[in-house]
């Protein structure tokens, strides 16, 4: 069952992220994928946005492209997207490069790409300390699953308009859990789970914490 905690994460954000794409984000992801794809469309275009980006930054950073089944690359598309906002908002007002108006992101497009970001930032936590580990034990991914609901059940309250998304994570990861409680495994498992359950909780609060204020809405 460990070694399926990425696969059901992997669902479960997948639901969320079609959920936002034909809901209250739908605008905005299809801006910022616009924007990303007309950047990147020559090697002119590149060069260019990389000298400028260069400049603000020092560093040759490029946008990202998201891949249809790896939710994560959706994650990092947006959060390089959000780091180098203000050179994408400059590229696409730049008559030199023809009309481009249509893929600039508003105030309201970075607000609500930014909650989504947070509702993402969960499960990634989650995954990236389970995949640290050598040997993945059952004892330390229920208590991922179990915190994982928690915690978006938490962010419901706080974003709002990102419930609808949030929802369809979650039914998939209940759909899971419900399927873990019929196994004898499970409640073994379960006596062991209290220290890791601990240990897990405070390394993500960390985690999540140490990058918090930058979506902070």
């Amino acid at each position: 069952i460990s070694r399926c905690f990425p696969h059901v994460v992997n669902i479960s954000c997948q639901a969320v992220i079609e959920t936002a794409e034909n809901g209250a984000c739908e605008d905005a992801i299809s801006r910022v994928r616009g924007g990303i794809r007309e950047i990147r469309k020559s090697g002119i275009r590149r060069d260019a946005f990389t000298k400028a980006v260069i400049i603000t930054h020092q560093k040759p950073l490029q946008l990202l492209r998201d891949v249809k089944t790896r939710w994560s690359s959706f994650q990092l598309m947006l959060r390089r997207a959000d780091l180098l906002s203000k050179n994408m908002h400059d590229f696409l007002s730049d008559s030199a490069y023809g009309d481009l108006s249509e893929f600039i992101l508003s105030d309201d497009d970075w607000r609500i790409l930014r909650q989504l970001m947070r509702v993402l930032a969960i499960p990634h936590a989650y995954q990236q300390l389970l995949s640290k580990e050598k040997t993945p034990t059952l004892c330390d991914a229920l208590p991922s699953f179990v915190e994982m609901i928690r915690l978006w059940e938490d962010l419901k309250y706080q974003l709002p308009e990102m419930i609808d998304p949030i929802n369809a994570g979650l039914a998939k990861l209940k759909d899971y859990q419900s399927r873990m409680a019929k196994i004898p495994a499970y409640t073994y498992s379960m006596c062991k789970s209290v220290l890791s359950l601990f240990s897990i909780l405070c390394m993500v609060t960390h985690v999540l914490c140490s990058g918090q204020s930058r979506y902070e809405v």
